[in-house]
């Protein structure tokens, strides 16, 4: 229900730019292809995170997805850079720290035991997928911002994103036989709305960086990061551990020096 929600979201806040759209193209969109795609490795990242915190435990299932933002980064710097975004050794040492910060971060040894483990099932597929499927997800996202998307077309590249995912995510309910809970509606009404717009300032600040996925990448996760242990601490009151304060801590640091310019 959390895409749907996300459709709705877009639906009602950028209804006029949605129906002008529709009105005014006549062919199938050059990134249409990519929102297909990403769609499709939406849903499958979401079944994937939940088998891995299952199968794993939530820590691994956390640290495989935010380190994920290597391969974005990656792709930024070897292919997509346009030479006058490029970073300077301090905005490195950042991305390199921002990585040892997430980790620290979220490490919860007590979250962490994996359940149900036999070496013959290969569990460690699990992560690793959700690590390269996010990675794609993001590079992909990067790519279309760079190569296809046009002026306005953002908050559509979104909403048909969601709208594919949200077909998916139906089919592969009939499939299993699920019903909906009244819990998934609640869940997919608080989630929709944030995820929704997470998309939407993602695209804009890779618009306003010159798709420099090496700065905007890091600095979201750290930001998700700080921003998720200060909604534990002040509203959950959950007890951070010294390892947690000193990731918080690098994040901080690795903050500063990616966002650190000598001009």
């Amino acid at each position: 229900m959390n895409y749907l929600f996300c459709v709705l979201t877009g639906v009602v806040f950028y209804s006029s730019t949605l129906a002008a759209y529709i009105h005014q193209v006549d062919y199938f969109p050059a990134w249409g292809y990519i929102a297909l795609f990403l769609s499709f490795a939406f849903i499958l990242t979401f079944l994937l995170m939940a088998h891995t915190t299952q199968r794993m435990g939530i820590t691994v299932a956390t640290i495989a997805s935010k380190l994920s933002l290597v391969i974005p980064v990656s792709f930024s710097l070897l292919l997509f850079s346009r030479g006058h975004t490029e970073l300077s050794p301090i905005n490195s040492v950042g991305i390199l720290l921002a990585l040892v910060a997430i980790v620290l971060a979220s490490f919860q040894p007590k979250l962490s035991k994996i359940k149900n483990f036999r070496k013959k099932d290969h569990p460690l597929i699990l992560p690793i997928g959700v690590f390269l499927l996010g990675g794609t997800i993001d590079t992909l996202i990067n790519f279309a911002n760079l190569k296809y998307l046009q002026q306005g077309e953002d908050a559509i590249f979104v909403i048909s994103i969601f709208i594919l995912t949200f077909i998916w995510g139906v089919i592969w309910l009939l499939i299993k036989g699920n019903g909906l809970q009244n819990r998934s509606l609640y869940g997919g009404l608080l989630l929709g709305v944030p995820n929704f717009f997470s998309m939407i300032f993602l695209l804009k600040s890779l618009d306003t960086f010159d798709s420099n996925g090496a700065l905007i990448y890091p600095l979201v996760n750290i930001g998700i990061i700080l921003g998720g242990s200060l909604v534990s601490v002040c509203i959950f009151h959950d007890r951070l551990m010294k390892i947690n304060y000193l990731g918080v801590f690098l994040a901080l640091v690795s903050l500063i020096l990616i966002s650190w310019t000598n001009e």
